[in-house]
């Protein structure tokens, strides 16, 4: 699936470090393992209705293993366009993307989909921060 073979490319891009093109008109940087991410999340989003689940699983991948920030937004914002609700979608397949996420997300164990929410979680002292909501935090006693 595309899915699962974007993964082997984002991991592969990952550790390999990025090299010079080489041109008649001279060199120009080469592509760096975030710029392939980039491609590779872009690619996920065009396509994301192909493999409701595998795309689902795959942006979780690349989240947990991501570390920079701007990227793991591109994924969040991809998973948002996922999940909603698109009329057009809704027409052709009724609530069949919603159906398989909410079964792939039951079937996941605990620690997995905590891997990926757990570090976008942010604590400034007071507050627990996720995307734009905030949540009193109390210490525990």
């Amino acid at each position: 699936m595309c899915a699962r073979s974007l993964i082997c490319v984002v991991r592969a891009a990952r550790e390999t470090e990025a090299r010079p093109i080489e041109t008649p008109f001279g060199n120009l940087p080469g592509k760096t393992a975030e710029d392939v991410t980039r491609v590779a999340v872009g690619i996920l989003d065009i396509l994301r209705y192909v493999d409701a689940e595998g795309t689902l699983l795959c942006l979780m991948q690349i989240f947990a293993d991501e570390p920079a920030k701007a990227i793991r937004e591109q994924v969040l914002t991809v998973v948002e366009h996922l999940a909603r609700h698109d009329l057009n979608v809704w027409k052709q397949a009724g609530p069949y993307v919603q159906v398989v996420l909410a079964d792939t997300l039951e079937s996941l164990p605990d620690h997995q989909l905590l891997t990926g929410v757990q570090s976008h979680f942010e604590c400034d002292g007071n507050y627990w921060v996720w995307n734009s909501g905030a949540a009193p935090f109390r210490p525990a006693p």
